[in-house]
């Protein structure tokens, strides 16, 4: 009889599990994310060792330019480039201040142990995140929608009470697995209850659009390129962007907000960001290409994360002062010091009548 009570308690708690996350539900739809999310860079010195010296001016930041929630771990975090035990630093410095700011806190946990990846989601839990994230493993990658849905399945499990979203980066990632196929195939097997989403790093708006319209929005999308949200945005699904500039240009969080209006002109200005944006993007490919710039550009902007993990390539100086120089033209709010000051124009004097200075 007792083991029965206790079959039943098991199952009745699996079964409040995926209720929480069900289709349709107001607690479903209270895990969605909306709007501006931060893909936050990892602070180091100049050592590359972890260094949250400039944390707090970050997270005021965000909170200042009305960007309520940041992800930590992700890409634009170098995640692969530290150890598990440093991304847990990272996730407890977050957590200490995301309160005072206001600020939602978001992890990144994908590598290539499931399992770890999984730990490393209950480690999040129980410092009061609010989601998970999670890439799939980049060596014995997974082909087919069943089989990366058998992997995220165990890396969701880790942490069962939050909502999970994956990580979608195949150009980062080589896993070509179709996104449409791999919705619909969690969905129909249910074994990722708490997959609320994908965050998008994609251009393919058809099919971003088309996971997004599913079962009546069930799934929370958001876009991971900072160059197309506007176009994201006209879809009527991105409900959120995951986004590297929104750390570092000012301008930049106002698209969301101009578009959503709807107001004719609003979105005009948004178009016109838009197109700032890509400048930007187009600056930094054109002067400094092969190099991630990203970091460089937010320490521009007064905040210094320090430098990038090897095997990436850090820009030196000279570099950096041109493409700060050219980012400045654009608009973006870059510190003097990292601004090549012009030469003031020397007057033209007619030194045939040198005698007219004379006193």
């Amino acid at each position: 009889m007792f083991k029965k009570l206790a079959l039943a308690s098991v199952v009745a708690l699996a079964a409040a599990k995926v209720d929480k996350f069900a289709e349709g539900t107001p607690e479903r739809e209270s895990h969605k994310i909306y709007g501006h999310v931060s893909a936050a860079f990892t602070p180091v010195d100049k050592d590359g060792e972890l260094d949250f010296t400039n944390l707090e001016k970050m997270a005021a930041r965000l909170q200042e330019w009305g960007v309520p929630n940041v992800m930590v771990g992700g890409t634009t975090g170098e995640s692969v480039s530290f150890s598990t035990e440093e991304r847990i630093r990272v996730i407890e410095a977050w957590a200490g201040v995301v309160d005072k700011y206001g600020l939602n806190l978001y992890v990144h946990v994908g590598m290539n142990s499931v399992q770890e990846a999984a730990k490393l989601a209950a480690t999040s839990a129980k410092h009061g995140a609010k989601g998970i994230f999670a890439m799939p493993p980049e060596y014995f990658r997974p082909s087919t929608p069943d089989q990366l849905v058998d992997a995220m399945a165990v890396v969701a499990a880790g942490a069962p009470d939050l909502p999970f979203w994956y990580y979608h980066f195949p150009v980062m990632t080589n896993v070509n697995v179709d996104m449409w196929d791999f919705v619909q195939a969690a969905d129909k097997s249910g074994k990722i209850p708490n997959l609320m989403g994908v965050k998008y790093t994609d251009e393919h708006l058809m099919q971003f659009n088309e996971i997004g319209g599913f079962k009546n929005k069930k799934y929370n999308m958001m876009i991971g390129r900072d160059e197309i949200l506007t176009a994201a945005l006209a879809g009527g699904v991105a409900d959120a962007d995951v986004g590297s500039t929104v750390n570092f240009i000012s301008y930049n969080v106002e698209i969301r907000p101009l578009f959503d209006s709807l107001d004719k002109t609003d979105i005009l200005k948004a178009e016109a960001l838009q197109r700032k944006t890509v400048d930007v993007i187009n600056a930094w490919s054109s002067i400094c290409p092969g190099y991630n710039t990203q970091k460089s550009i937010m320490k521009m902007t007064g905040i210094d994360f320090g430098p990038l993990r090897a095997p990436q390539q850090n820009m030196p100086h000279a570099m950096e002062m041109q493409l700060g120089t050219a980012l400045a033209k654009i608009g973006v709010n870059i510190t003097d010091e990292w601004i090549i000051k012009e030469e003031p124009e020397v007057e033209h004097l007619d030194f045939e009548n040198a005698e007219q200075f004379l006193v």
